[in-house]
């Protein structure tokens, strides 16, 4: 809770509008996360926003700033597939470095292309960090001469070069058109291309004539490894984008979200990353190698004859085009005082976008699955919600649509309301929520302040934990001792519980749950910690 608390005036997501994924469970927790998420507008119709960077900047009281750069094919899902990351780390220099010039300009347009405003202070500082990455030189990884950073899907940008005498395209999807701006100007190039064997059989075997294909070997997962309980699910179906193409002696490799389709070079908002190094070492026959490359996965695809369209997988893509935009049109959830609770009326910017399909739609808050409201496509979002606490109130909503001719499974996607009104006590409620005894809040500090086994350590026997918890139950007279121990060996723990403890303090239900005693003894330790140098 702490972490999540710390994180949110710190990290901005940007993500496309329609695609945050509907979670099995939902922790009141999320509501912490609300200020950090940025729903993007679709470039256009039929186009995303797809890119997929992390940017990072570490501060340090006694050093420079340095910055982290990560390129990937992988969304923030738990999704199991092969993926690709490259990983850059820098440092500022007194000169701009132009090969970042098109990440910088992706960094500063995000704000704009947001579904509803962001707030000042967390533009300014999105565009302090565009501005100070415009002169980052990052370090070059073993056998990389240069790095170039290519944005697609901002107007008019200079492409990158893909002629050469040799190309590698790996990319989970495939149109002719994406594979002609690889091709470039070099039609004969000797093109290897590892897609999805579904790929392959719907463009048919013409498309690859001139091309190697191939395919992820299903069994080669965990093929050399031990069948045992605790090993992770294995990976499937490939995600990961790469284009490798070789000229002059030299490789260039671009890594990042672009697969290679039309969407992706002609419309899609997109990353790459191109390295550039000597072909023995870059090229497409050490990446393909099949002792160190990634040739041990792979086997050649076997032409099945062109597949006709599935008429359910185009109602699919039409129903979430649809979701898409409807999730782009802002949401407002009105806070209003109930009598000791609250409700909420929803209100959308504007109407509700139309469709030819015969469908049903519905909203209704993350936090509640079962509560689900009716709404009209082409017109406006007009809902009040009943009554709810405060810990109950969220910005978060699932948008559903289901088509009324088909057994389609429906689809929904989860959108961030703007919260207008709720109470400041609202996410002291939702902490109070979680820690909602005593017997939880003495596990809570047990945890916290080092005298149970690390949570994240699975493997640790679940009983040893319960005996020492069972212990803190029958008696809470080591709390003193567990504080000052803290106090002296590690004060900075008394900080991290200050701030759950504060918001604890200020509701009722909070208050009931802190030990008799514990305002008296905590007011000593905060002195304590005063005294000792409490940063705060």
């Amino acid at each position: 809770m702490e972490a999540v608390q710390g994180s949110a005036t710190r990290v901005d997501i940007f993500c496309q509008a329609g695609s945050m994924v509907v979670p099995r469970q939902s922790p009141r927790l999320v509501e912490f996360l609300g200020s950090m998420v940025h729903e993007i507008r679709r470039p256009r119709p039929g186009r995303l926003f797809h890119p997929k960077l992390w940017l990072l900047r570490f501060d340090s009281s006694d050093s420079a700033p340095c910055f982290r750069f990560l390129a990937l094919s992988r969304n923030l899902t738990l999704d199991r597939s092969w993926d690709l990351v490259l990983r850059l780390d820098g440092s500022e220099s007194r000169r701009r470095n132009p090969g970042n010039d098109q990440l910088v300009r992706l960094i500063h347009a995000l704000p704009g292309m947001t579904t509803t405003e962001v707030p000042g202070e967390r533009a300014e500082g999105i565009g302090e960090l565009a501005n100070q990455v415009r002169r980052v030189e990052w370090e070059h990884p073993d056998d990389v001469n240069e790095i170039h950073l290519w944005a697609f899907g901002l107007g008019r940008t200079r492409r990158p070069d893909f002629s050469g005498y040799r190309k590698l395209v790996i990319s989970p999807f495939l149109t002719e058109g994406g594979l002609d701006v690889v091709r470039a100007d070099t039609r004969q190039a000797d093109l290897s291309v590892v897609a999805r064997s579904e790929e392959f059989d719907r463009l048919g075997a013409e498309a690859f004539a001139d091309s190697t294909t191939h395919i992820l070997d299903p069994v080669a997962e965990y093929e050399d490894e031990p069948d045992t309980p605790d090993r992770p699910p294995a990976l499937s179906n490939l995600h990961a984008k790469m284009f490798v193409v070789e000229r002059d002696k030299r490789a260039h490799v671009f890594v990042g979200s672009a697969n290679a389709t039309e969407a992706a070079f002609g419309g899609n908002v997109e990353i790459l990353c191109e390295l550039v190094g000597g072909h023995t070492k870059l090229g497409v026959g050490s990446i393909l190698d099949d002792d160190t490359g990634m040739g041990v996965v792979l086997q050649p695809y076997q032409p099945r004859g062109s597949q006709p369209e599935n008429e359910a997988d185009a109602l699919k893509w039409r129903l979430e085009e649809f979701l898409r935009s409807a999730a782009e049109v802002p949401l407002a959830a009105h806070v209003s005082p109930d009598h000791e609770h609250w409700r909420i009326q929803l209100l959308s910017g504007r109407d509700l976008p139309t469709t030819s399909d015969a469908i049903e739609f519905s909203l209704g808050p993350l936090n509640r699955p079962l509560e689900r409201y009716p709404a009209e496509p082409g017109a406006s979002v007009r809902q009040t919600l009943g009554p709810r606490s405060g810990a109950d109130l969220t910005a978060f909503y699932i948008l559903t649509a289901r088509s009324l001719t088909t057994a389609l499974r429906p689809v929904s996607c989860v959108v961030r309301a703007e919260l207008i009104g709720a109470p400041e006590s609202r996410l002291d409620e939702i902490v109070a929520e979680q820690i909602n005894t005593p017997e939880k809040f003495l596990r809570f500090l047990l945890l916290l302040l080092g005298a149970e086994p690390d949570p994240t350590d699975w493997t640790h026997e679940a009983r040893v934990g319960a005996a020492e918890f069972g212990a803190w139950q029958a008696s809470v007279s080591g709390v003193f001792e567990l504080l000052t121990t803290s106090l002296a060996s590690r004060p900075e723990t008394i900080d991290d519980l200050a701030g759950i403890v504060g918001r604890l303090q200020k509701t009722e239900q909070g208050r009931s749950i802190l030990p008799a005693g514990w305002d008296d003894l905590w007011e000593a330790v905060m002195a304590a910690r005063v005294r000792l140098g409490n940063p705060a």
